[in-house]
């Protein structure tokens, strides 16, 4: 397999049934937003989040449920220098905390998308259409998750945004969300914990016109406020039954 752009991410497998082992990809790399991809006999879903503990409970989830499902957790980057932010911003932005940061987002996506997915399914009996793929993650997590529907639509028939980072830049976002081609039956599901309002400026109307543009783009959105959702682990991991409902019904 290809190198990661940004250096050699680091994998780990588990099916719903519980079986977990590193999977063969020779790929290591670090835990913060990590990328979580979900493949099995009924098919495949990406899962970028803050830190590992999420993906744990999306596991204990998937035995719960029964659903015959194989996860890929890909670890970020810890770089200093915004790494993370880089690696998971679709565009380049500024802002007062991280001042200019060079968006690599679209990147990551095209490697994940010709490179990983393509490993996985070569390795594993996935069903790889666009039907049974995937994607979902939280903050810069779910704001990629936002891109790869948009940008991808042949790839990825539904989605989950947990916490998008929306605010980094609202005008390019909403951009983004105009001039995309949204295939027929895109599925969203699109959360903000309430208490994250607080965190940044404008962020409940900007949630709010996010939300109506993805709706006139005709996405079927689950679009759904967090009562006490707060921008952590914790608070996200509480939503894995929601947002995989919406996933697969």
């Amino acid at each position: 397999m290809s190198d990661f752009p940004f250096g050699h991410p680091g994998s780990m497998a588990w099916s719903g049934g519980g079986f977990i082992s590193t999977c063969p990809m020779n790929i290591t790399r670090s835990l913060s937003d990590s990328i979580l991809f979900y493949t099995c006999l009924m098919g495949i879903m990406f899962f970028m989040m803050k830190m590992l503990p999420t993906a744990k409970a999306g596991e204990q989830y998937l035995q719960k449920s029964g659903r015959k499902l194989m996860v890929v957790a890909l670890e970020s980057s810890r770089a200093p220098d915004y790494g993370r932010l880089k690696e998971y911003a679709p565009f380049s932005f500024t802002t007062e905390e991280t001042g200019g940061i060079i968006g690599n987002g679209d990147i990551t996506m095209d490697w994940i998308v010709h490179v990983l997915k393509r490993t996985v399914d070569t390795q594993y009996r996935t069903k790889a259409d666009r039907r049974h793929t995937f994607l979902a993650g939280s903050s810069m997590g779910g704001l990629m998750t936002l891109y790869g529907l948009l940008a991808y639509p042949e790839v990825f028939s539904r989605g989950a945004a947990l916490s998008p980072s929306l605010w980094i830049d609202a005008e390019k976002v909403k951009a983004m969300i105009r001039h995309a081609r949204v295939k027929r039956n895109t599925v969203l599901y699109m959360d903000y914990g309430a208490l994250e309002f607080a965190d940044h400026p404008h962020s409940r109307s900007l949630f709010a016109e996010v939300s109506a543009l993805l709706i006139e783009k005709r996405v079927l959105l689950n679009s759904r406020i967090v009562p006490r959702g707060t921008h952590c682990e914790a608070s996200w991991e509480k939503q894995i039954p929601f947002f995989m409902k919406t996933l697969f019904e």
